[in-house]
Parts: structure tokens; sequence; C-alpha cells
């Protein structure tokens, strides 16, 4: 018997849900089709891609800097692949090491020409390392004052480490120093050191701190073959579609965005991890009977309170206050430097003390910057200090020198 209008195949509602299922369907295949035309845009090497999907191929597009991993793997990928010179020397426990670091045995190349000096140990950032000359560094600076007849300075910086590789670089190096009683100085970048605790690849892959029965674990990378790390673990991105339209423009509801900086399970998991990875330090530390303070640098809008540190500077302070880690900050010294110049010339200091825009190492302190911070680093030679403790007596008989 054929159908009729009338039968039930025709009724109203039939059609309805036949219409209803066709436009699902074109929309997921329409959806399907976007996807992958985005993805062709985004990572096909042939020369229509690479012009026509060029605005796309940003990584702040579909990623938080400060919060996800997929930022670094996709501004790799790119950027052509290869790794910046910064990553040349890899590490399979570390994920790299800088380049006055001796293997094996995590010793200094400049270890033996200290003579009878006592060692001076600067851990830290790229802040640290610096994007200067030795001479005009840390270690350059430090000998050119009273400190440098007393003390010998092996600066163990590298450059774009968290607070999570400063603390295994420690670590991993501390020991061999021992006998020679040194002092130990922990630099950290308030901006963003510990936001760097959540990374298992920064431009190069890196070990990644977790919790396990509520103790500090590590995940090391493994190895130094960049390339296969990055095919076995590529962005973790799941639509690129999806991600543009909720992180770049923000159609879609925040829920299909991915973690960003400052949303409250991402802070507290960066809050979590630093707090523990600062008391391990202090454990390994004193634990050591080692004297030790530690060092609060500052990005060039932050040291003059022109851009908030959010979180991170408070709990920064008080962590550290709270455990009884003594501390000295850089803001403190920069700033009464910063006006005895102004005092004195009548030109602003903020654009002598930071490597300025469009230029390589941008951001980072110039000699003369270094030469603003340096006395923070003296006061806490001194024990002389900026936090909850005041004071703490060394075996450093050189008195504060002059500013």
């Amino acid at each position: 018997m054929r159908s009729t209008p009338s039968s039930p195949e025709y009724s109203l509602p039939w059609r309805v849900s036949r219409a209803t299922l066709g436009v699902l369907i074109g929309l997921v295949l329409a959806f399907f089709a976007l996807e992958g035309a985005f993805r062709f845009l985004l990572f096909s090497d042939t020369e229509f891609a690479e012009r026509q999907g060029a605005r796309l191929r940003n990584p702040h597009l579909f990623a938080d800097h400060d919060s996800d991993s997929d930022y670094f793997k996709l501004k790799q990928i790119w950027s052509g692949g290869n790794p910046s010179k910064k990553f040349v020397r890899r590490n399979p426990k570390l994920g790299w090491l800088p380049e006055l670091v001796k293997m094996p045995g995590y010793g200094h190349v400049a270890g033996d020409r200290g003579g009878e000096r006592r060692p001076f140990l600067f851990y830290g950032d790229s802040f640290v390392a610096c994007v200067t000359p030795k001479r005009d560094c840390w270690q350059g600076l430090l000998a050119n004052t009273p400190f440098g007849e007393e003390l010998f300075t092996l600066n163990y910086g590298c450059s774009a480490y968290g607070l999570d590789q400063i603390n295994l670089l420690f670590e991993e190096s501390i020991d061999q120093w021992l006998p020679q009683k040194p002092i130990v100085a922990i630099g950290i970048l308030v901006d963003n050191d510990l936001d760097r605790t959540v990374f298992d690849y920064r431009g190069c892959p890196k070990p990644l701190y977790r919790f396990e029965d509520g103790e500090l674990a590590v995940d090391y990378p493994g190895g130094t073959d960049y390339e296969k790390w990055l095919e076995e673990n590529p962005p973790s991105i799941s639509s690129y579609v999806v991600r543009y339209l909720s992180h770049a423009r923000s159609v879609l509801p925040a829920s299909f965005a991915p973690p960003r900086s400052n949303d409250p399970p991402v802070v507290e998991r960066k809050k979590k991890l630093s707090a523990a990875i600062l008391e391990s330090l202090q454990h390994e530390l004193e634990s050591r009977e080692l004297d030790y303070f530690f060092v609060l640098f500052y990005g060039p809008r932050t040291w003059e309170f022109k851009r908030p540190t959010g979180w991170r500077e408070k709990f920064t302070v008080n962590t550290l206050d709270a455990l009884g880690i003594p501390w000295v900050s850089s803001r403190r010294a920069m700033q009464e430097s910063a006006k005895r110049f102004e005092s004195e010339t009548g030109e602003l200091a903020s654009e002598r003390y930071f490597v300025q825009h469009g230029v390589n190492f941008e951001g980072h302190f110039t000699r003369e910057g270094n030469l603003a911070a340096l006395p923070a680093i003296m006061r806490g030679l001194t024990g002389q200090y900026d936090g909850l403790v005041k004071t703490r007596a060394t075996n450093i008989a050189t008195p504060l020198p002059l500013e």
C-alpha cells in the first residue's frame, strides 16, 4: 500500500524531526569542513597556506603564554621547528643547561678560578644569567666591589628557567661546593617565574612537577631528541575552530576556552606548586647549613608599579615571610638609584635600565639596570634583608659597601 500525506511518516512531527536532523548533519559537516580548512591554513607547508594563514599562525590566538604549554609548542611549530640558541645544550633532566655549567656533574666552567675565595652561587633565570657581557653581569660587577676580595661569584642563571628548574639545578649542583661553605642566592623574576612551573614545554621539553601522595614528584623530559619529543607530545588542542572562537574572539562561552593565567584553578595550581618548591628549597638549603637569601627581580613595567603583578608578588612575599626565608628586593634598590639619577640629571632612568622594545633580549636588564639592582644583592650578602627576616648573621666580614 502506497504512503499518503495522511500517513504517519508524513505527519508534522516527523517532517520537523527529519528537517532538524538534516540541519544537524549539515552543521556537523560544515564544522568538520571548517576545521579541516583551519588546520590546512595553520599547518600546511604549501605556499598558499603559508600566505593565507599567516595572520592565524599566532599562538596568542589559541593559547595563554603564562599557563598553557600549547602556546610554546605552536610557536615552535610555526617558527620552522628550529629551537632557540638558548636551548642548544639539551639535558634529559633539566631540559636545557646554561652555558656556564660544566658537564658531567653540573659543575661550573669558572669553578677552579676562585682560589681561596668563598664561592657565591647565584641561581635563577635570565635576570641572573644576564644578557650583558659577563663583565657587566653580577660576577663581573661584584668582583669590582670589596666583596671581590672574599667572594668568587659563580653564575648558575639560565635563560627561560622557572622556579622549578632553578630548584632542580640547585639540587644537582650544590653538594660539590659544600666543602667550601658557599653562600647561595636564589633569584626569582616575580613577573612570571612562578607561572613557568605548570609547563612541560617552553621552547624546549622541560621537567614538570606534580604531586604524588601529597609529595612533590617530577616527570623529566628524558632524552635530548627535541623533534621526537614534540612529535610524541603535540599540542593538545582538539578543535582549532573552537579554540579560536573561544580564546581569540570570545564568541563561545568561557568553558570552551583554554586555561588562562588568572583563572582561579590555574592560579591555585601555580601557588600550590610554587609554595612546595620554595619549601623544598628552604629545606635543602638549611639542612646543609648554608648562608642564603632570595632576590626578587622585576621586569620593565612592574618595577615602577606601571603594571600589576596580580597575585604573584603578594604570594611570593607572603610565602617567603611565612617560611622565614630572607629576601631582598631589586625594586627598592632600583627606585633608590632612579631617584638619585633623575635628581642629578633631570632625565628619566627607566629607559636606561632595560633593553628597549624591538631589540633582542627586550625587557632584560642593561648594564645600568644591573648596576641599579646590585645594592640589593650586596645587602643580601651582608644579611640585611627587606622581608620579615630583617637580619641574619653571616660569615662575611666585609661591611655593606657604600652605594
